[in-house]
């Protein structure tokens, strides 16, 4: 009994992980068919299911992404990561006041996701709020310095805003 769970473990990782790897080289038909696989296997897992969104957001398909993302959320409300995506998916669908709570929720339990701070900034900004957007910017910048997008508009925020 325990050989079949391991076989059926390592037949959804699998498909897990080779969906990643189509969906990493754009074709997404064969990412959906080896997630869609992997999530009969595990149908309740999220981390599947964040897979599958994401795909799903990349494929622009973000009305079935947007029911997606509620499904999981329901089995794991505090995954900062299923917040993002539901702010994006949102973001897209032009709902952009709930698209905001949805990016504001992730930063309660990641308040370092420099994608939900970045998202943000990038709403504010084309709002024209540039003192709300350079405090997102620069949030985003302080958690990866590195990223010279969080600078650039961070600057462009503070240009705009002149009292920032």
């Amino acid at each position: 009994m325990l050989d079949l769970a391991i076989a059926k473990s390592e037949r959804g990782f699998y498909y897990e992980e080779r969906a990643k790897y189509y969906r990493r080289e754009e074709d997404f038909k064969k990412a959906l068919i080896d997630i869609n696989k992997a999530d009969e296997l595990y149908p309740q897992s999220v981390r599947i299911l964040t897979t599958k969104v994401e795909l799903l957001i990349d494929m622009n398909k973000y009305k079935d992404a947007l029911a997606l993302v509620n499904e999981a959320l329901e089995y794991n409300k505090l995954d900062s990561r299923l917040l993002r995506n539901k702010g994006k998916i949102l973001f897209e669908l032009d709902k952009i006041n709930l698209s905001i709570k949805a990016y504001q929720k992730s930063l309660i339990y990641n308040p370092n996701s420099t994608g939900s701070n970045f998202s943000l900034g990038a709403i504010f900004y084309r709002k024209k709020d540039y003192p709300l957007a350079a405090k997102y910017f620069k949030t985003s910048y302080q958690n990866d310095p590195t990223d010279m997008n969080d600078l650039y508009y961070l600057n462009l925020s503070y240009w705009f805003s002149r009292d920032c």
